[in-house]
């Protein structure tokens, strides 16, 4: 198979720069090369396009990748993430989050090479709306840490503690019965 890495680095710098028109060109190009997938891991990150996607928050991309048949529970091998595990790390990406979730192909409670779940990622960046999200697909709420944040965000953080206190209890109650 030819050396394609430049094809998608450059889908991935589209990607980046919000550039749609560019990237459809360049995914193009990359399916015309015999053998190439669009789970290709690439570039120094060990990502997929779908990763890059749900890295920059560009939905557009993420939901025509899906279609594609792009997979989002492929693991990084440099890092142990998923396309859901980098979603979650980035604030506000509530519709990224559900839209993979909506596959009901990732693993929502799989851990990173750092030990993280994207619930951590999310609680870590005092997203209440991703946690919310998470949460009600299934994350488990059990080894969450809640740290401290600055005062704009106390309010985020004081919601995201009662929902995880509300998932815990009620995964207490479940493992109980």
């Amino acid at each position: 198979m030819p050396d394609i890495s430049g094809l998608y680095n450059d889908a991935d710098r589209y990607i980046a720069s919000k550039n749609y028109k560019g990237f459809i060109n360049s995914y193009k190009a990359i399916k015309q090369f015999p053998g190439t997938t669009i789970d290709q891991l690439f570039g120094d990150e060990g990502i997929t396009l779908l990763m890059s996607a749900a890295k920059h928050g560009q939905l557009k991309i993420l939901k025509l990748l899906l279609r594609q048949g792009a997979d989002p529970a492929i693991v990084s091998e440099k890092d142990g993430s998923t396309a859901l595990t980098i979603a979650a790390g980035m604030y506000n990406n509530t519709e990224v989050i559900e839209s993979i979730l909506a596959t009901n192909r990732v693993d929502v409670n799989h851990k990173d090479a750092s030990g993280k779940s994207a619930l951590q990622y999310a609680v870590d960046s005092c997203d209440y709306f991703s946690a919310c999200a998470l949460l009600d697909n299934g994350a488990s709420a059990s080894g969450i840490t809640v740290g401290e944040v600055s005062s704009e965000r106390s309010f985020r953080r004081d919601m995201i503690v009662q929902r995880l206190n509300e998932r815990s209890a009620n995964e207490e109650v479940s493992q109980q019965l």
